[in-house]
């Protein structure tokens, strides 16, 4: 309780504890685990009593004042806006989860009229502050059922409702920062049909390159409303129906390929604050977990870091082996720099070793690659599900190869060099799934040199991504992707240098294949020139042929008799001259028309002659303009 040493206002003589602070369970008291505090007060005045807040108040150590040490204070939940009538009694019940270990000490607190209140009288033996010692809590998931079989895995990953289809999966896994996604696999309160999850779907997937996050959706918690398939209230019932659903999830596991892997339950929001509903729900899934430990598959769960009371579970009779937390960040985006840290409720020493999932973005969509999903977002530093068993990480590798089907030239100017690169693993019966780094080097005119490699750097490198996928029993595996580099402009000889390495720390029966060196022509490309006249029979153009890149050549066209020159169409344009640059394949044609014919010589036109009435012989006069003209 913050400010313990000022506010504090004069306690009414009226109110006393009654029932002193109790905590149960009863200790020994450990990090992370759940407690209940419980008290009761009686206003034993004639006139009903309003108090804004009633709880059990706490300090760790000698601080008074939580505030000045920037820490929460260690307070069980509010009671709030009690009224309590003359002659009555209240009956508090908080909860609190310890995040530290050391001395606590609890008292009765109450806000009334802005004042706080504390050192309340008792009466019938009552006490009004009770000290626990909270030590330290064992590691989460140290225990000799922890199996190998579940692939441990940092980075991204994200789930959503119904799994997409095969291709717009291969595209984010082409282009998104993502590697896991989740699979809703069964359980009777699974609300995503998902008519294409089989065995054979999930394979391909997994030729991809996904890993997955198996999850369960049973029974919840017995307090939820009638819209979902409830456990029983009863912890003795809770825990059988725990088994029974681990040994659901088993089979379907087994049935979409999955040997021995985690699977998480998902537990939904729930009223917390009820307790039998709080410990049926410890008890389901320590029931959950028990199974499926002993059956050599990880025990998960997921729900609300605070509204699912994840952390009750780290001290139940069989914690989870890895916890799935819903804790949202807003806006919900992509967030790169996102950890499974400082989590709402779940202390930082609970399933601290490689045993987190965060859920940190609720329902949002993202594209990548064209393809747009509507997902929630999470970062793993965790269990997630691969269809083998993986190698431990002291255990080398199978020899890692790398092979790049360059082409003896490359025409220069092209803007990117496509070469397909393979990364390939051989031997042994189960291939390490893993992420490999292809790594492409230009450098002029030089061969490899191992001790050059910050040379090849600077002159350029470009990183690719390859996944090698579980290889099962098959005895090698490789995968193959194209990458594109920009070309270098000059003609000339170059070496390609292609670099792979293993994930992380995992060292190899053979790291001396892990580097190969490939001579790569660089040369000027040529382009054809065409030309034409139209029409064929009235001229020609002179000026085709092959030509090398960036080449200017200037056409000149030739009409034949009675035709002449209009226009250039295809690759120029206009009546002017015609000059080409050769960055591509060219044709122009030069457009012709005949020439118009000069007109024969004749008389000039006049009036029509007319023959004077009554004469029969003699020349014909032509009219005049001013009337006509007799001849002599």
């Amino acid at each position: 309780m913050a400010n313990l040493s000022s506010f504090f206002g004069s306690t009414p003589p009226e109110l006393v504890v009654t029932s002193g602070i109790t905590i149960d369970p009863a200790g020994p008291y450990k990090v992370g685990q759940t407690l209940t505090a419980e008290f009761t007060v009686t206003n034993n005045g004639t006139s009903a009593i309003t108090l804004e807040r009633l709880l059990a108040g706490g300090r760790l150590g000698s601080a008074d004042d939580c505030a000045a040490t920037n820490r929460p204070c260690p307070d069980f939940t509010i009671d709030p806006n009690v009224t309590i009538g003359a002659k009555a009694s209240h009956r508090y019940r908080g909860t609190f989860t310890p995040a530290e270990p050391g001395s606590y000490k609890f008292e009765v607190f109450y806000l009334q009229n802005g004042d706080w209140h504390l050192n309340l009288p008792t009466d019938g033996g009552g006490n009004n502050l009770v000290n626990i010692e909270v030590e330290q809590a064992p590691e989460v998931g140290a225990t000799a059922h922890s199996p190998l079989q579940a692939l441990q895995f940092s980075g991204q990953g994200f789930d959503k409702c119904e799994i997409p289809g095969e291709d717009a999966m291969q595209t984010w896994m082409d282009y998104s920062p993502y590697r896991v996604v989740n699979l809703y696999i069964g359980g009777n309160n699974r609300t995503c049909s998902n008519p294409t999850l089989t065995s054979s779907f999930v394979s391909r997937l997994a030729e991809q390159g996904w890993k997955f996050i198996p999850t369960w959706v049973g029974p919840q918690a017995s307090c939820l409303g009638p819209r979902y398939l409830r456990m029983s209230q009863d912890p003795g019932i809770a825990f059988n129906e725990g088994i029974t659903e681990a040994k659901s999830a088993i089979q379907t596991a087994h049935n979409l390929g999955f040997a021995s892997t985690v699977i998480y339950y998902d537990l939904e929001n729930y009223d917390t604050r009820i307790s039998a509903c709080r410990e049926a729900a410890k008890s389901f899934i320590s029931g959950w977990s028990s199974h499926l430990q002993a059956n050599g598959f990880p025990s998960g769960v997921y729900g609300s870091s605070c509204a699912s009371a994840i952390s009750d579970f780290a001290n139940i009779e069989n914690p989870p082996d890895a916890v799935w937390l819903a804790n949202w960040i807003q806006p919900y985006v992509y967030r790169p720099d996102s950890t499974v840290w400082n989590v709402s409720c779940v202390p930082e020493q609970l399933w601290s070793n490689n045993q987190r999932i965060r859920q940190y973005a609720g329902g949002h969509t993202e594209t990548w690659g064209g393809v747009t999903f509507k997902i929630d977002s999470n970062v793993i530093d965790g269990l997630v599900a691969d269809l083998a068993e993986t190698q431990t990480a002291s255990s080398p590798l199978p020899d890692l190869t790398i092979s790049a089907a360059v082409n003896n030239s490359y025409q220069s100017g092209q803007r990117e060099v496509q070469i397909p690169v393979t990364v390939s693993r051989t031997g042994g019966s189960i291939i390490e799934g893993t992420y490999v780094l292809a790594r492409l080097f230009w450098s002029r005119d030089r061969v490899w040199d191992s001790g050059d490699m910050q040379l090849w750097e600077r002159n350029g490198s470009r990183d690719f991504p390859i996944t090698l996928l579980n290889g099962g029993s098959r005895t090698s595996l490789s995968a193959t992707t194209t990458v594109n580099i920009p070309t270098v402009r000059g003609a000339g000889t170059y070496s390609i240098i292609a670099f792979a390495d293993a994930n992380e720390f995992q060292s190899e029966i053979d790291e001396a294949n892990n580097t190969k060196a490939y001579e790569v022509r660089i040369v000027t490309p040529e382009y054809t020139l065409t030309t034409a006249a139209n029409p064929s029979t009235g001229g020609s153009v002179t000026g085709a042929g092959t030509f090398g890149s960036g080449t200017q050549v200037t056409l000149s066209n030739f009409s034949n008799s009675g035709w002449f020159f209009t226009s250039w169409s295809g690759d120029c344009f206009g009546s002017s001259s015609c000059a080409v640059t050769m960055d591509g394949d060219k044709h122009v044609t030069a457009n012709l028309a005949n020439c118009p014919r000069s007109p024969s010589p004749r008389a000039a036109p006049g009036p029509s002659p007319v023959r004077p009435p009554g004469s029969t012989a003699g020349p014909l006069a032509a009219h005049s303009p001013t009337g006509p003209r007799w001849a002599p």
